[in-house]
């Protein structure tokens, strides 16, 4: 039997190409690990956003003596707290899944249907997240947070 021999030269050329292999093996991991997280955090995203937009329906079947509001309704203490509540989740969904259109217009929709508190006096301005502030003043076309 014949003994099987590689000298220096190639032994260095197969180590590095070895080397060249083993780094993209590495990078490609890295990129489809890249993906699978971004994946799982959308999904994840997406997964609390149900969550919430199905708490604000039962919010709003528990509570029927808070209609959808037309301007001129008065904002009493107790329909303060249900709207602060349902903005909260507006902005959560919004905070959640910005850029994503949907869950934009759902988020813009629940702001939507309380317009009588977000132009009232005792609306919170400042407590709200700036960008989603932003958001509603540019989607609904009102300044929301000027002097009352």
């Amino acid at each position: 039997m014949k003994k099987l021999s590689i000298s220096d030269s190639n032994l260095q050329r197969l180590a590095h190409w070895a080397t060249v292999i083993a780094g993209i093996s590495v990078a490609v991991t890295l990129w489809w690990g890249f993906i699978s997280f971004k994946r799982t955090n959308n999904a994840q995203a997406d997964a609390m956003a149900v969550k919430l937009m199905q708490d604000y329906l039962r919010l709003r079947l528990e509570h029927p003596e808070f209609p959808i509001r037309a301007s001129s309704t008065p904002v009493d203490d107790k329909y303060i707290w249900f709207a602060s509540h349902n903005l909260l989740i507006a902005e959560t969904i919004y905070k959640l899944n910005r850029g994503d259109r949907g869950w934009e217009d759902t988020a813009l929709g629940i702001v939507k249907d309380h317009q009588p508190f977000v132009y009232h006096a005792e609306f919170p301005c400042s407590e709200y997240d700036p960008q989603f502030r932003a958001f509603i003043q540019e989607r609904i076309d009102k300044n929301i947070c000027a002097k009352k």
